[in-house]
C-alpha cells in the first residue's frame, strides 16, 4: 500500500500532497473495517 502510494506521488508530482493528504484517512478507515469484520464473526 505505502509503496505504491509512492510511486503514485512520483508520478503525479504536482498531486503529491493530495495523495499524502489522504494516506492517513485511507489507512484508518481500512482498520476499522477489518476490526469490525472480525468481532461480527466471533
Amino acid at each position: 500500500l505505502f509503496s505504491l502510494d509512492l510511486s503514485l506521488t512520483i508520478t503525479l508530482g504536482s498531486q503529491e500532497q493530495s495523495i499524502l493528504k489522504r494516506i492517513p484517512y485511507l489507512l484508518p478507515a481500512t482498520v476499522t473495517t477489518e476490526v469490525i469484520d472480525v468481532q461480527d464473526q466471533e
